[in-house]
């Protein structure tokens, strides 16, 4: 568990690295950490390194083939690499995940890149809503990840009011998430949205000043 909250700590503080190796000793000594596996790949994906996360989720499988989220992060991976032909029967398994609070925005992925449009509205509008009482720094990733698929979609109406919602959190970790990971390039497309990412942007640089006093 140590070890486990060392490479998370690691992953949202932006140090990749550190990260991946606290994760891949949870796997090392805990082999039956499905959360750990998951996270290993997940982290991997996010530094484009796609073999090496399909190598750990291939062997994650054979370990636990009912795990559905190795499924998701499989369907992530091969998508990144093009092999979209291999990563459909993995979406169709990843939307089939009940949907939860803390997992939520995988079926609105799944369902984007089936093709299945308006569900995923649906299913980004009831993430939205399960986060209103979180914490701000839960609501700022839900709120981030809606406005990405919501410009994906081609709602950009919505993406630039949820990506203004984002900048304007009082949590900042969207400062690290939207320029350190890869989900957002069609966001950060939009016409407007680099404008306004630098406007707060430049608001933190002088609250961070501030706060140093």
């Amino acid at each position: 568990n140590v070890n486990y909250q060392y490479g998370y700590s690691y992953f949202i503080n932006g140090k990749y690295e550190e990260s991946i190796a606290a994760f891949r000793k949870c796997v090392e000594r805990f082999p039956n950490s499905d959360d750990s596996r998951y996270m290993l790949a997940y982290v991997l994906t996010r530094q484009e390194k796609y073999e090496e996360a399909l190598s750990v989720l291939e062997d994650s499988l054979a370990y636990n083939p009912d795990f559905l989220y190795y499924h998701f992060a499989k369907a992530v991976a091969l998508y990144r690499l093009g092999r979209n032909d291999e990563a459909i029967p993995e979406w169709k398994i990843a939307s089939t995940i009940p949907f939860d609070e803390n997992y939520g925005i995988v079926h609105c992925e799944a369902l984007l890149r089936l093709g299945e449009i308006e569900q995923c509205r649906e299913n980004i509008q009831k993430c939205l809503s399960m986060v209103e009482n979180s914490t701000s720094m839960y609501q700022t990733i839900i709120w981030i990840d809606a406005a990405a698929y919501y410009a994906e979609i081609g709602d950009n109406e919505e993406a630039l009011h949820w990506l203004e919602k984002t900048l304007s959190s009082t949590d900042r970790s969207w400062y690290r998430i939207i320029n350190d990971q890869f989900d957002y390039e069609k966001l950060r497309s939009l016409p407007g949205a680099l404008e306004l990412i630098k406007q707060y942007e430049d608001k933190l640089e002088v609250e961070l000043f501030k706060m140093s006093y």
